[in-house]
Formats: C-alpha cells, sequence, structure tokens
C-alpha cells in the first residue's frame, strides 16, 4: 500500500521485522492457501494498525539518540541557571559597592582640592579646569617670594611679634627648563621700612600695620626684596610654621643629609637636635622645624651661630620636601595627597591663580635640579657678599655686587658687565637706559658721559668676544650691529664686557 508492506502480527512477520526473511513476496503469502485452512481477507484497519507500527519502529531507531541529548541539554541548564544565577547577582552587587565607593572617594578629593585651593589661590575655582603660563619677567623667568612667619595664624588670631618674617627666600625658575635657583636673605638686613629704616622681617608686619591687607603687604615685602636682589617678583608664598610639620608629616617625613660647619655634626642646645656630620637624617614634621629653626645655641657646634647656617639647612629641607612630594609614591598614596592638601589649605596663602595651579605643579615636578645661591661662603672661594650682620659688605643699602652675582649666576652666557655713557646730551639718558639693560639681565658696572655728543640712537662697542649670546641680545634688541675695539677716549670699567654709547636722536 503506497510502498509499505503491511505485516500481520504473526509468527512469520514477527520473524521477517526481526530480519529473518521469508521466500515468498508478500503477494504469494497473501494468496497461498494451507490445507485445513481458508483464506481470510486483510482488513483495512488492521493493514493501518501494521503501517503504524512500522512507522515507530523507525522513529525508535532515530529517536533515542536526540531525545538523550536534549535531556542533558536541560539539565545543564537548569544547572547553569540555578547556581551562576547567584554568583551574578554578588558579581553585580560587589561592582556597584565598587563604583559607590570609587564616587565617593572622588567626590571627597574634588572637595578637598576645591576647598584648600579656595583658600590657598585667587580665582573662580573652575579656573583649576583652565591652564595659564606663569608671569615671567623679561629674561623669561618667574620669581617667587617664600616668606615665614614663626607662629602666626592665618585667621589672623595671634600675636603681633609672630608675623615677622623670620624665613625668607627666593625661587627663579625657568619655565621652559630643568633648573630653579634659591637665595635667602637674612631677616637682620637693614633696609627701608614703611615708617623708616628697619630690618627686612619687619617690612610685611609693618605694612600690615600701616593698614594694607595681607595681599598688598605680602607683595609690598616682595618688591623690596626684588630691589635688593635685582629681580622682579612676580609671585609670594607666605606660611607659617605648621605648613611645613604638617607637609613633611603628610608625606611619611623627609631624608636631609647634615653638613655641619666644624666637620663634626651639628648640635643645637635651644632645639635640641643632634646628627652626626654626613649622616641622612630621617625627620619628621616636628624634627624637620627643629632643624629649619636651628642657629647654633651657646654650648652647640656645627652651626656658626648665624642666619646663613639656618639659610642654608631651610632651602636643603624645601629641596628634599619638593622631590618627596612630587614622587609617584606620595601622589599613588591618597592620605599623602590629602594630607598635604590640608597642610597647604591651612597654612598657605599666595597671589597664584587658580589658572595657573597646573603650570607651578608641572615645575615643581619638572625642575629636577635647584641650585642655591649663597652670599657667605661661596664656592670657588669667592668673596663674601654679606657681613656678620647680614648687610651687605659693600655698605647698607648698596646692592650692586648682589645682583651682579644673581645675574651672572642664572643667567650665564646670557648675562654680561656693561658701560653705559649719555652721548645725547639730555639729562638722564644713560640712568633711563641702564635701567632697562637691568630688566634684560645686564649687570651695569658704570653710568658716566660720553667723551662726546654723538647722533643714532646707540652705539655698541663689543669688549670680551666670547660673550656671544649677550651679543646676540643686544643686536636684536636694539637692531644694531655691533662694533669691536674701545670707545675713542673712553677707558672701560674693569671688567666690562660691552661698551653702549646712547646718542642723541
Amino acid at each position: 500500500m503506497d510502498g509499505f508492506v503491511p505485516r500481520r502480527p504473526n509468527t512469520t512477520g514477527r520473524r521477517a521485522h526481526m530480519g529473518k526473511p521469508t521466500t515468498a513476496s508478500p503477494r504469494q503469502e497473501l494468496g497461498r492457501s494451507t490445507p485445513g485452512r481458508q483464506l481470510q481477507p486483510v482488513r483495512v484497519e488492521s493493514a493501518r494498525n501494521d503501517i503504524s507500527m512500522s512507522l515507530r519502529s523507525i522513529d525508535d531507531e532515530v529517536e533515542p539518540k536526540a531525545s538523550r541529548r536534549r535531556l542533558i541539554g536541560r539539565k545543564r541548564e537548569s544547572k547553569t541557571n540555578k547556581l551562576p544565577t547567584r554568583r551574578r547577582k554578588n558579581i553585580k552587587l560587589f561592582f556597584r559597592l565598587i563604583l559607590i565607593i570609587g564616587f565617593i572617594i572622588g567626590a571627597f578629593f574634588a572637595w578637598k582640592v576645591l576647598n584648600n585651593s579656595g583658600k590657598i589661590f585667587n580665582g573662580n575655582f573652575l579656573g583649576v579646569f583652565h591652564h595659564q603660563k606663569l608671569k615671567e619677567d623679561k629674561n623669561g623667568r618667574t620669581n617667587i617670594l617664600i616668606f615665614g612667619t614663626s607662629g602666626w595664624s592665618m585667621a589672623g588670631d595671634d600675636w603681633d611679634g609672630a608675623m615677622l618674617t623670620d624665613s625668607i627666600m627666593v625661587v627663579s625658575v625657568d619655565q621652559d627648563g630643568t633648573e630653579a635657583y634659591t637665595m635667602s636673605l637674612p631677616r637682620d638686613m637693614y633696609v627701608g621700612t614703611c615708617t623708616s629704616t628697619g630690618k627686612i622681617n619687619e617690612v610685611y608686619w609693618c605694612a600690615q600695620q600701616s593698614g594694607k591687607s595681607d595681599a598688598e603687604a605680602a607683595m609690598e615685602f616682595a618688591d623690596t626684596v626684588g630691589e635688593i636682589l635685582g629681580l622682579d617678583v612676580q609671585y609670594y608664598v607666605h606660611a607659617n610654621w605648621n605648613a611645613m610639620v604638617q607637609g613633611v608629616d603628610a608625606v611619611g617625613g623627609v631624608d636631609v643629609k647634615i653638613e655641619g660647619t666644624t666637620g663634626e655634626g651639628i648640635y643645637d642646645v635651644a632645639t635640641n637636635i643632634r646628627y652626626k656630620e654626613g649622616e641622612i637624617a630621617h625627620l619628621d614634621g616636628q624634627k624637620a622645624l627643629a632643624f629649619a629653626r636651628a642657629r647654633g645655641s651657646a654650648g652647640g657646634y656645627g652651626l656658626d651661630g648665624s642666619n646663613f647656617a639656618r639659610e642654608r639647612n631651610q632651602q636643603r629641607l624645601l629641596s628634599a620636601l619638593q622631590k618627596k612630594a612630587t614622587s609617584g609614591t606620595t601622589l599613588a598614596n591618597p592620605l599623602a595627597v590629602t594630607g598635604m592638601m590640608d597642610a597647604m589649605g591651612d597654612n598657605l596663602r599666595t597671589n597664584f591663580q587658580t589658572n595657573e595651579l597646573q603650570a607651578l605643579i608641572n615645575i615643581a615636578k619638572d625642575n629636577t635640579k635647584t641650585t642655591p645661591l649663597p652670599f657667605v661662603d661661596r664656592p670657588n672661594d669667592e668673596p663674601d657678599l654679606m657681613d656678620s650682620t647680614g648687610n651687605p659688605v659693600a655698605g647698607q643699602g648698596i646692592y650692586t655686587d648682589i645682583q651682579a652675582y644673581i645675574k651672572k649666576s642664572i643667567m650665564g652666557d646670557k648675562s654680561a658687565n656693561v658701560d653705559v655713557l649719555n652721548g645725547s646730551g639730555v639729562a638722564g639718558m644713560a640712568k633711563e637706559k641702564a635701567d632697562e639693560l637691568g630688566e634684560l639681565g645686564f649687570i651695569i658696572s658704570t653710568v658716566d658721559n660720553a667723551p662726546k655728543d654723538v647722533s643714532g640712537e646707540v652705539t655698541i662697542y663689543q669688549l670680551d668676544e666670547s660673550k656671544k649670546s649677550a651679543a646676540s641680545q643686544l643686536k636684536e634688541h636694539y637692531g644694531t650691529s655691533i662694533k669691536t675695539g674701545t670707545p675713542e677716549g673712553y677707558t672701560p670699567s674693569d671688567g666690562a664686557d660691552f661698551v653702549l654709547i646712547f646718542g642723541a636722536m
């Protein structure tokens, strides 16, 4: 029937189903008669049953494997749906907690930065996200006055004597270079104050007493220091002693090499510090403060009792703190970073703007070499520029030698000694031009009248041919050629590298 062979549920059919063939064909089998038995017709219902049985036998051979695979798959799916569901929930919860903690930490740091930057820097806090280069003088240098008061609170609620600036230092940096220079002035140097002649450590206090604000008093102090050093001081940083204590503790202490004046180490009776010569001393905040304040009291050794010894130690401390604060280890430590922020926010005041913060950070990080410029005990047995009282050897109020030393050290080959002569016949011309050259970094040796009046803006004579950088700077600035030799009828001053004669226009 349509290709299917119906099989009876008899012995012959069972044998055929079991794979034992018969010799007769289906039709012969159906038509054969047996003695004693009559041929029975094949019913339709029986044929249908035989077909169904045949189909089921085929299905029974194919279905088991697929069924087993589906069953195994269901079991595996059941397992993966039960156990990892709990794991996935735990993982999701864990990462949510991490995100929440990260957000809290980030918000905390942001608050710290904004809160402390608002105390220290001027300008809107949004300026932190806008970078501005620092101000520079005509020589491309940024000069920063750092001065410390012994205990005056930044809230202004301490005794008046605490506003005396017992630590005075200037840092000169080249924003495009990798070197910084430090200069310290002794607190006992006599200068003009707001009322009369007094010590330099009274200038800030005196300006405040005359009614000026903290910022105005600080800039007046910066101008006074700039006149002494021959530098344009654009910025100031006012710190009290707690800034050093808290800052050093925040970074985990600093290491300073001990260098006494007698080669036997240092011992100071007043601060009770004692260290061996050449020792690398690890200082916490309080020890760093004692080290910075020690001058050498009676009964001690290794400190000569002057401000100069203390200034050298203060420079070493600041250099060590700067190096430790900008190290990768410190910057990767959240507690150290927040501690530094708090130390600065509570104890520093400056005139830096918020948009100058990044430039300041870059300078602190990139200027790896800091060179001190001492005024006594100078290298190569050069003569002292200040006496034991802290005043210029040349005389009170005479800073020419100090300024020449600083310019020569900072500017190098760009610095040169010049004689400025007035050949215009106009009174005050030479002084005006000398001030201009001084701002360019040149050292003024002599200001005088020329042997005779001349025409033309300026005539430049180069006496030292090795000063090529300075010659290029003069040539570019005045837009004129440079002559060799000396002007007729004029004897240059000792050490002069150039002679400039300004004539009538």
